[in-house]
């Protein structure tokens, strides 16, 4: 398979050279002297690293050092890289332990930082990368043989562990190389946004408070009594035809007597006969 071969790392550490007031750290692996083989039956157990800085130790855990890794014409330098068929293929599964998240720790707070990162796999993948300080940004990668790459990074940082994932699953397969911080991201590197701000959804709209001092207007009895007068109107008008005075429908049946009254009533013309009986003789 024919290589391409890269000058990225090199434009890299020249830059960082030329800024020379500014305290940046780059890692390459090949200028660190880092080399390994360049498949992962044939490196082997994991190879997590501690590599020394001007500030201090940087380590990074996950996978191992490559060089020349095998279908991946888009660097043919050493780099560092894990995937999910690597621990099985190692010489001591005992220890060896590749892992879908590379990390970096950093030895002092960092106020920049970029990387590139490589899709090891033969489809499209998203790849994320975050810091301990609530950065983070995703983007997508096309596969391996398509020479699936870029950089990425955030500015300012200020902060001390980056992790680099995939949405690959258990397929991860990816790598990493040309680690920079401390130094300005370079206006070509997209960078990594901070975590919006967390919205607090407004509050329910306040109840209405009636004052004490002013209840709500009640009916009055008046107010009543007319719209019964009103309403037994409208009955009369509509079931019998006729006009009610004040409410009163004018059609009342009478009040039946009490039986006393009518049985006096009866007796009355009987009297009357028997007095003029008595007055003839």
């Amino acid at each position: 398979m024919t290589r391409i071969h890269t000058t990225r790392s090199f434009a890299v550490l020249g830059m960082a050279l030329a800024a020379g007031s500014v305290q940046a750290t780059v890692i390459n692996f090949d200028a660190q002297g880092l080399t390994g083989p360049s498949t992962y039956a044939a490196a082997g157990a994991n190879r997590d690293l501690s590599i020394a800085t001007a500030d201090g130790n940087v380590t990074i855990t996950g996978g191992t050092v490559l060089s020349q890794e095998t279908f991946l014409p888009a660097n043919s330098t050493a780099l560092y890289g894990t995937a999910f068929f690597a621990s099985p293929l190692a010489t001591n599964t005992s220890t060896s332990g590749y892992r879908a998240t590379v990390t970096l720790n950093f030895p002092t707070v960092v106020n920049s930082f970029y990387l590139d990162v490589y899709n090891g796999q033969v489809f499209n993948v998203t790849y994320t990368v975050a810091d301990n300080n609530g950065h983070s940004s995703s983007f997508v990668l096309v596969p391996n043989l398509s020479s699936g790459t870029t950089q990425i990074g955030f500015n300012p940082a200020n902060a001390t562990s980056v992790t680099i994932t995939s949405d690959a699953g258990s397929a991860w397969d990816f790598s990493i190389d040309n680690i920079v911080f401390n130094e300005g991201v370079p206006s070509t590197v997209p960078t990594t946004t901070a975590p919006p701000p967390t919205t607090i959804d407004p509050p329910n709209p306040a109840p209405v408070l009636v004052s004490i001092d002013n209840p709500p207007p009640q009916a009055t009895d008046i107010e009543v009594q007319l719209l019964e007068d009103d309403s037994n109107k409208q009955r009369g008008r509509g079931h019998h035809g006729r006009n009610s005075v004040q409410g009163l429908e004018d059609n009342i049946a009478p009040v039946p007597l009490p039986l006393g009254i009518l049985l006096l009533g009866s007796a009355l013309p009987a009297l009357a006969v028997l007095r003029r009986r008595s007055q003839s003789s």
